[in-house]
């Protein structure tokens, strides 16, 4: 699937920075893609191509569709348009004073010529890191249908999760296609999420099949060809070490020394962009206290735990750093806290000695991942926590757009076209940045 795999990011970032016209996809062709990578034998089925030589074998100009799930009859297709020139100027986002500011187009120097704050409000599409790589969904709804949904519902960015593995498995293809006009918007977050496609958990940021100069070597990949993509704004240098430290002596479970290392070469390959390190969880591999002896006592889901930053803060450029804890409520993750009878009264001090404390202040922080099924005790958490995020403006992407998410759910429904109401009538209280273009 490497080939589909490059196709299905290039279909993602130009999507959102282009509609594109199209067909409706049928449930047996993405099925059929999802399940295992094919050598397609007609143009209905060129979306499934799987070697170099198939468009010319099969006379199929697939070329005309850029990653579209639909080719035409070659004889009734229109050579290729010549592509589109960007519709904007590169997004630069920094970190300022602890906030995101918007410095698109100005020189930086100073902190009076960049606009104004900039603040996140995106969701998670996940299906590109499992072994499919492909965005969960497209059975169901066309894709230009999904994202004008994101975007119609005041979403400005979209968090894309891929793999190491597929990263380094796909070859080289064009990243740029024609035949599509300027519209949504969206910017766009690369998430290396997991090692090795459909892998379930990966406790550090390598392991005995993915090493940390593979992961390394995957990010230089991704810069290459979509750092000039005006809308890919960051990169999340990886999901969830939960095992890790954050700091401490062991070389192999700092987390931190791994995070600036990991940064360092992103920033060489592409200096524009945002570095995203997420936090780790409450106790190390190895059962110590994941932020050392400083950490306060109450649990830390995986990536939650920022509090080693205190004393440990990243060498990492500071007008590209933000932290980005995971958060989440008692749909997903358990912890006793949740039964105090104070509750949700009881959450703020907790969220901000977990990370809050960074924002505003001595760095900026976005959450990368919060979200649940939005019931019971949960949707009483996650009312407190989008109250607690407005109030102190601080940025976020929600899990997820995938209604098959296990334990969180998603924004829309089982059928990929409802939406879950409930759920975004809670996020209308966020408000994102909506960039003009």
């Amino acid at each position: 699937m490497a080939r589909i795999v490059k196709r299905g990011a290039t279909r993602i970032l130009a999507a959102t920075q282009h509609t594109a016209v199209q067909g409706a996809p049928s449930a047996n062709q993405i099925a059929a893609a999802a399940a295992a990578a094919r050598m397609a034998t007609s143009c209905d089925a060129c979306r499934f191509w799987t070697a170099p030589d198939f468009c010319s074998r099969h006379g199929v100009n697939c070329g005309t569709c850029g990653f579209s799930l639909y080719c035409h009859d070659p004889a009734t297709t229109p050579p290729p348009t010549p592509p589109a020139p960007p519709p904007a100027t590169a997004v630069d986002l920094q970190c300022r004073h602890g906030r995101l500011y918007d410095c698109t187009g100005s020189a930086g120097a100073q902190f009076g010529d960049c606009a104004a704050e900039f603040m996140f409000k995106g969701v998670s599409w996940f299906g590109m890191e499992e072994a499919y790589a492909m965005p969960q969904g497209l059975e169901w709804a066309q894709m230009s249908h999904l994202l004008d949904f994101i975007a119609h519902n005041k979403f400005n960015a979209l968090r894309v999760p891929l793999s190491v593995s597929s990263v380094l498995d796909d070859n080289k293809m064009p990243d740029t296609f024609g035949g599509s006009q300027p519209a949504r918007n969206l910017l766009v977050l690369l998430d290396l999420h997991r090692l090795t496609a459909g892998d379930r958990d990966n406790p550090l940021w390598y392991d005995s099949r993915v090493s940390e100069q593979m992961l390394v070597g995957a990010w230089g990949r991704l810069a290459a060809r979509h750092c000039d993509n005006w809308n890919v704004v960051g990169a999340d240098l990886f999901n969830e070490p939960w095992a890790a430290a954050w700091g401490g002596n062991s070389t192999a479970e700092d987390w931190a020394a791994a995070a600036e290392r990991i940064a360092a070469a992103v920033e060489r390959a592409c200096p524009r962009w945002l570095l995203f390190v997420e936090g780790v969880s409450h106790t190390t591999g190895s059962g110590a206290p994941s932020a050392g002896s400083s950490q306060t006592e109450e649990g830390h889901n995986w990536a939650a735990n920022v509090e080693g930053a205190r004393t440990r803060p990243l060498a990492i450029r500071a007008a590209k750093r933000v932290y980005s804890p995971h958060v989440y409520g008692p749909s997903v993750a358990p912890q006793p806290y949740f039964s105090n009878e104070s509750f949700p009264a009881n959450m703020p001090p907790i969220w901000h000695a977990h990370f809050g404390y960074l924002a505003g202040r001595t760095g900026c922080v976005v959450v990368g991942e919060w979200g649940g099924f939005f019931e019971g005790a949960d949707e009483v958490w996650q009312r407190a926590f989008a109250t607690w995020l407005s109030e102190h403006r601080i940025g976020s992407f929600y899990w997820a757009l995938n209604p098959t998410s296990r334990d969180t759910g998603g924004l829309l429904l089982d059928d990929w076209k409802t939406p879950n109401t409930n759920k975004l009538a809670l996020l209308r209280q966020i408000q994102g940045t909506l960039r003009a273009g």
